[in-house]
């Protein structure tokens, strides 16, 4: 036995937390989806392919992915990675409705608003958030419950350890999800993948790895110079380039992409005046700028820009914005991204402003979330009022949509 254990007062359940990577998307998330296509679509190729056919057609703007592998999500459900587990958790609520039972549509739409809660990087309100996750928790459970009837543990959640991390993405909540992973209906019969275990491809991995770095082994260091020597061609050669080898040791890291946080992408279209803006024919005496401005200066407009927080909003899109006010922020649809020419931040490729159009949060949808419809009231707010962006999806149970249409996808 390990002799952490035997450290007075270390509590293994509290004292060690698990991430939630593999507690959630790649744990109890993934044995769902795999219920979903093996057990309730089972043989029924109809609504697999419908499946498919939703997978593909979702909007993904706001949500910060790629483009949705429908086939692969659906054909392959056991062997999918934990980033097509981050897309289903946050899709499946505009997907499943009328494809699977009434139970287990209500368990996934609770999910899809408990993980956003769990992966919080910071908390600022301890109290409120606790109050707040652990409601969320009791329901999805109830969900679950209702679902599958059968548990073999009614685990109470255990959110206090939270109480001892500003954050909450690296705390484990196995206990709190132990009923999920017991039930039949979802674990029974999952198949392996045609490949090794992850624990012998971790092996195979670390007994790779630990053969190369020879050179960097721990050993005495002297501090003399002429005591220095260096590594012979063979491991110098075998490290100098960008390879497996030197990925493994840290050598090559993966080039990081380039910060985008608060730059606009030009739409193309030629300079014109203020007045004929969207933003000119909404507020003609806009204080932004100067009356001059307003007269002699030239305008071009955006079709898309980088809030300062990277997320990737298109013209059209909806976003939270901050309310100057101090009061609640609010839900508002992007109308124009506009940039004066030769301004200084025109120099930096960010926008002078953006028109906004105020929305409201009505009724609750068939998916179980907030419907958005237009207040009719305009704003002008600085890029940095902007918090993040929002997904707003088509209500195709509402309006009875079919797949009668397609669209081309040009793939390498």
């Amino acid at each position: 036995m390990s002799p952490i254990w035997c450290i007075a007062g270390l509590d293994p359940h509290r004292d060690t937390p698990v991430e939630i990577l593999h507690v959630i998307l790649l744990g109890f998330l993934k044995y769902m989806w795999w219920d979903i296509i093996n057990h309730q679509l089972h043989n029924n190729v109809d609504k697999k392919n419908e499946l498919e056919i939703k997978l593909a057609s979702v909007n993904i703007d706001g949500l910060g992915i790629d483009l949705v592998a429908a086939h692969t999500l659906v054909t392959y459900s056991g062997s999918l990675t934990g980033q097509d587990f981050r897309i289903l958790v946050q899709i499946t609520p505009f997907v499943l409705k009328g494809l699977v039972s009434d139970d287990c549509f209500e368990t996934w739409v609770a999910l899809s608003k408990l993980v956003p809660l769990v992966w919080q990087p910071e908390i600022e309100d301890i109290n409120e958030y606790l109050t707040l996750v652990r409601n969320e928790i009791d329901y999805f459970l109830l969900c679950v419950a209702r679902w599958t009837s059968i548990f073999a543990d009614w685990d109470q959640p255990c959110c206090s350890q939270l109480r001892d991390s500003s954050h909450s993405m690296q705390l484990s909540m196995r206990r709190v999800f132990t009923p999920i992973d017991m039930c039949p209906p979802v674990t029974l019969g999952l198949p392996l993948p045609k490949r090794n275990l992850p624990s012998d491809d971790l092996s195979l991995r670390s007994q790779s790895t630990t053969q190369l770095p020879e050179p960097y082994q721990p050993r005495s260091f002297s501090h003399f110079c002429q005591d220095w020597t260096c590594i012979g061609q063979g491991p110098a050669h075998l490290i100098a380039g960008n390879n497996t080898a030197s990925q493994y040791l840290g050598l090559f890291p993966k080039k990081k992409k380039k910060n985008q946080a608060g730059i606009c992408l030009s739409d193309k279209r030629p300079p014109r005046s203020f007045a004929n803006t969207l933003m000119g024919a909404q507020f003609p005496a806009l204080s932004v700028f100067t009356a001059s401005e307003r007269d002699t200066s030239l305008f071009v407009t955006a079709k898309e820009m980088y809030l300062k927080n990277g997320d990737h909003c298109l013209l059209e899109g909806h976003v939270v914005v901050r309310n100057p006010g101090g009061g609640s922020n609010v839900v508002a649809k992007v109308v124009e991204i506009l940039q004066r020419k030769f301004s200084v931040h025109a120099m930096s490729q960010s926008p002078d402003c953006i028109l906004i159009a105020g929305a409201l949060l009505s009724e609750t949808s068939a998916h179980g979330m907030p419907q958005i419809a237009a207040s009719g009231h305009y704003g002008v707010v600085p890029l940095s009022q902007l918090l993040c962006t929002v997904n707003v999806q088509h209500d195709c149970s509402h309006n009875a949509c079919t797949a009668d249409a397609s669209v081309s996808i040009f793939e390498e």
